[in-house]
């Protein structure tokens, strides 16, 4: 098993074509607050909830929004991610996103399994520090 820690479920991520107001919803709803950061030479909206990064809100850019909805996005961490793709691939996923580097903080991939679930794979830098409780 390459699951890097026993909640493997370690980040969420909202991407959407309406930043502003989906900020504005889960703030009224559940009391959210935001702090945006540069990554990657783009802004990046971290979601906190007491006092810790939860998620993020990433903002569909005018061509991928036309082709896509508003949609929650989960991370898995794992060890080694160059192998989890290799493993999937010949299992059936395709790779939406290759392995991309966030920053010192690690890389991520998206996959789309056999049956059409999409997910994230997220392997940290060093421990992750974006693990949900």
């Amino acid at each position: 098993m390459s699951i890097s820690n026993s909640n493997p479920f370690c980040w969420h991520e909202l991407i959407t074509p309406h930043l502003d107001q989906a900020k504005d919803f889960y703030t009224k709803l559940l009391g959210w607050q935001f702090i945006e950061h540069t990554i990657n030479n783009s802004i990046y909206t971290m979601i906190i909830i007491n006092d810790k990064e939860f998620g993020g809100i990433k903002q569909m850019t005018l061509d991928s929004a036309s082709d896509s909805r508003a949609q929650w996005l989960s991370y898995l961490s794992v060890n080694n991610l160059n192998s989890i793709l290799d493993q999937a691939k010949k299992l059936g996923a395709i790779i939406k996103t290759p392995m991309t580097a966030i920053g010192n903080y690690g890389h991520f991939a998206v996959i789309t399994d056999p049956t059409g679930a999409t997910v994230a794979l997220w392997e940290p830098q060093s421990k992750c520090a974006m693990e949900t409780q």
